[in-house]
């Protein structure tokens, strides 16, 4: 586990290994909800994919790092 379950916080978003970027949208008794998107940034008002619930450590499991909302892989703000 890379992310600790305690640490996944509502508005936060996290990457899988696969490139799925996962925006939490609640926190409460130890489930996570969370909408994803693939790995293309989408504007800030688009509807992101189907919302999910899943048990805090599962999330934290599938999740490698946190990252901002608008992250692509393929865009480094650095060289922007």
């Amino acid at each position: 586990m890379t992310v600790e379950a305690s640490s996944i916080a509502k508005g936060k978003c996290y990457v899988t290994s696969s490139g799925q970027v996962r925006r939490v949208m609640e926190v409460e008794d130890g489930k996570i909800t969370y909408e994803s998107r693939g790995k293309k940034s989408v504007g800030k008002d688009v509807i992101w994919g189907p919302k999910a619930t899943v048990p805090a450590d599962q999330f934290a499991d599938r999740v490698d790092r946190e990252v901002q909302w608008d992250y692509d892989p393929n865009y480094d703000p650095k060289e922007g």
